[in-house]
């Protein structure tokens, strides 16, 4: 990413990361999302020294940069910090530099903007902005659907029937995120996969086999779809064969790993006769109770325990 992205991306978030240019500079990269106060840098302590993230100037930094005139080493510690490979210099409070500094960085290159918001608030909102922008990224194919507020992603071979299974899940009154091509992005430190269609614009829309493309707002209105959902289950579509075998009890967990992140994970078979949507939306309320620590499979096993004890 480079550091002009900031621009674009203060335009999109206008309302919470907006600042201006003071120099434009070389179009440096940027690869942290985290941001330094380089007060030890600016006394020439450059020993352990973040040089490759945005340097974050409050009020005290901005106010030791005035001693320049009576502190001749500062303007020598500061083209020594220009010449780091940091991406830029970012002044908060809207405050600017001195003149002397505003030049070094012309003569330097480094982009230097300013913000009207604090300190603490422009790091915490950059940080939240930026941390989604370098979260890593992939793309899976299949179906993600919000029911009852549970994420499944629905996967399975080309034809098993995922958008057919998803559409009767609108019907019965859940919401579509995305078909076909699904951008997955892990976030939270890692602990949380968010799914997305890849392009907004086109993610509501469905191949339905014999009926072509159909749009889900405009057939059952703005409610039935939305933006993103964290995916909380995964589920495989797979035809059924006599010779394959599938969990009957549901007692052992299995799971699947995207971008690092394990998400539950379960084998559905596919046959004529069975409702996989209705099938789906059970397992997402056992997905519910799980999360809240209840486990049918093991209740189950607790009650045959206490009725083999009473009546042995």
């Amino acid at each position: 990413m480079k550091v002009y992205s900031l621009l674009s991306l203060g335009e999109k978030h206008k309302e919470n990361f907006s600042f201006k240019v003071l120099v434009h500079g070389e179009n440096r990269n940027l690869s942290h999302a985290t941001m330094n106060r380089p007060g030890l840098a600016l006394t020439g302590n450059f020993q352990i020294f973040s040089n490759n993230r945005i340097q974050l100037f409050g009020k005290g930094e901005t106010a030791f940069l005035y001693q320049e005139q009576h502190n001749p080493g500062l303007l020598v510690n500061c083209k020594k910090l220009m010449q780091e490979p940091v991406p830029c210099w970012i002044f908060t409070h809207g405050l600017f530099p001195p003149k002397a500094i505003i030049d070094l960085a012309d003569e330097m290159k480094c982009p230097v903007f300013s913000s009207n918001l604090s300190t603490s608030l422009f790091a915490i909102r950059s940080n939240q902005i930026l941390t989604d922008e370098f979260a890593p990224r992939g793309v899976v194919h299949g179906v993600l659907v919000d029911i009852f507020g549970v994420g499944i992603l629905l996967t399975g071979k080309s034809g098993i029937g995922k958008s057919e299974t998803a559409l009767e899940l609108i019907q019965r009154g859940h919401r579509l995120v995305a078909d076909d091509a699904i951008e997955i992005k892990s976030i939270k430190g890692g602990n949380i996969l968010l799914g997305a269609g890849i392009r907004k614009e086109v993610a509501h829309f469905m191949e339905i086999r014999g009926l072509g493309i159909i749009n889900i707002p405009h057939l059952f209105g703005t409610g039935a779809v939305r933006e993103s959902k964290v995916i909380q289950l995964i589920v495989y579509l797979e035809e059924w064969t006599d010779t394959t075998t599938f969990d009957r009890l549901g007692i052992e967990r299995h799971y699947k790993q995207l971008l690092d992140v394990t998400v539950p994970f379960r084998k559905i078979p596919v046959r004529i006769g069975r409702n996989i949507a209705i099938i789906v939306e059970v397992a997402a309320m056992n997905a519910r109770l799980d999360n809240m620590g209840y486990n049918a499979t093991r209740d189950l096993d607790d009650t045959m325990k206490r009725y083999m004890e009473k009546n042995k």
